[in-house]
């Protein structure tokens, strides 16, 4: 993904970077004092917030002097990486031209390692939402919700865009304190810079050009019926329980297993088309197949005890699903979308 240069609202160190993959800049800086707003003035999609202090709390002191460290050491590794690069360029006998080159791959593998933990040390520091940006997020969600049951949506999802380093995903987070149960899927492969990263077993299973309907809909069960299984305990685990699991490797890999299990059977499995079936007869066969996978949903579901009005998938860094296979019109974000169509 592309870095781009964004201050945060709130009273945060801001981490300013831009470029393709490659970091220009690491600031951390004290709040700004915005300018006030008309109080008839709509400023949901502005950046400045009017602070009620000068002075940096704390717990602010702790993150500005933390990141100024990460800082340092990016620019130190920087430097030293540009000039091992270098060296590794110029022609030396005998082996060390590969010593050079291998000590400016270390160098490299240091300074990610650094970008990413203060990466993750901004990912985690407070949250600061004074326009109520989580209030709208959910309110968007439930009128998705509502027009799902109006039948007026193709599928129960909608897309959320925006630059990078915006908070997206930490929006998304938040849910987890609103007992909102979310499933966290974060699709992006190895060359993805940012954070959190996805489980990489997770991504290649829902990225692959093998994926069917079928397999998209197992998936999807077997996540649902993993959280029927942490809500019966006793006591009922929390949403913030239950997305501290999903950082456990295990989590993931027993749904996939089921998954992988489940779409091998019916109803799951599609039966195989015959050469000599004409398009009507092949359409009545889908939509066959597509009612019965309907109720089986439905008796799974209805089965269960627990509302699943609180319960959200998220596929972050979602665009991998656009591909689509050689020889092949349909993206795996199609195939994924008439899987969503089941659900009742």
């Amino acid at each position: 993904s592309r870095w781009t240069r964004h201050c945060p609202i709130g009273s945060r160190p801001v981490l300013a970077l831009r470029g393709g993959g490659e970091v220009v800049d690491f600031v951390a800086r004290p709040p700004k004092r915005a300018k006030p707003t008309p109080s008839n003035q709509d400023s949901s999609l502005s950046t400045e917030v009017s602070m009620n202090q000068t002075e940096p709390r704390q717990s602010d002191q702790e993150i500005l002097r933390m990141l100024n460290l990460e800082r340092e050491k990016v620019a130190h590794l920087r430097e030293e990486n540009a000039r091992l690069k270098k060296l590794s360029g110029v022609e030396t006998e005998g082996d060390g031209n590969k010593k050079a080159k291998s000590t400016g791959a270390m160098a490299e593998t240091a300074e990610n390692y650094y970008l990413a933990h203060a990466t993750k040390l901004a990912f985690e520091s407070e949250y600061v939402d004074p326009n109520r940006v989580v209030d709208r997020f959910i309110a968007s969600v439930a009128a998705c919700r509502d027009e799902w049951r109006k039948q007026t949506l193709n599928a129960p999802y909608f897309a959320v865009v925006q630059a990078s380093m915006m908070g997206k995903s930490r929006l998304f987070f938040r849910l987890a304190e609103r007992q909102i149960f979310i499933f966290y899927i974060c699709l992006g492969g190895p060359e993805f810079n940012g954070y959190p990263k996805g489980d990489p077993a997770l991504v290649k299973a829902l990225t692959s050009q093998t994926c069917s309907e079928g397999f998209y809909a197992a998936f999807l069960l077997a996540a649902l019926e993993k959280l029927f299984e942490f809500r019966r305990t006793d006591p009922p685990g929390s949403s913030a329980d239950w997305i501290r699991q999903q950082q456990d490797t295990t989590f993931w890999t027993s749904i996939l297993e089921r998954a992988k299990n489940q779409s091998r059977q019916l109803p799951f499995l599609f039966p195989g088309l015959d050469k000599d079936e004409n398009e009507q007869q092949i359409n009545e066969r889908k939509n066959q197949y597509f009612t019965k996978l309907r109720n089986h949903f439905d008796h799974v579901l209805q089965a269960q005890a627990t509302s699943q009005d609180n319960v959200l998938f998220i596929f972050d860094e979602a665009r991998c699903l656009l591909q689509s296979a050689e020889g092949s019109q349909v993206s795996n974000f199609v195939i994924l979308r008439r899987a969503l169509q089941i659900f009742p």
